[in-house]
């Protein structure tokens, strides 16, 4: 099988138990889900410094793509809404 599909495979295997994990997790205990923003900010260390890279969003489509579950893109337009006009 060639590297790539492997690694395909293994990516899906990855999201797919992730997923399931936290269908369980909402279904009996949702509060467990939540999180600050702070926290998603540094349980990387190149989640913050990445989306302040991004600057200033205000008035622009973007489109979160493939990237996760979405939390960067909660987090940053919550900042774009919170100073927008």
């Amino acid at each position: 099988m060639p590297v790539e599909e492997e690694l395909l495979l293994s990516e899906r295997a990855f999201h797919d138990r992730q997923a399931s994990q936290r269908a369980d997790t909402f279904k009996n205990d949702p509060a467990a889900l939540r999180f600050e923003d702070e926290w998603y900010l540094d349980h990387e260390t190149w989640i913050r410094p990445a989306l302040r890279l991004l600057g200033d969003l205000q008035g622009l489509d973007v489109l979160d793509f493939g990237c996760g579950h979405g939390m960067a893109r909660r987090v940053k337009s919550k900042s774009v809404i919170a100073f927008g006009t």
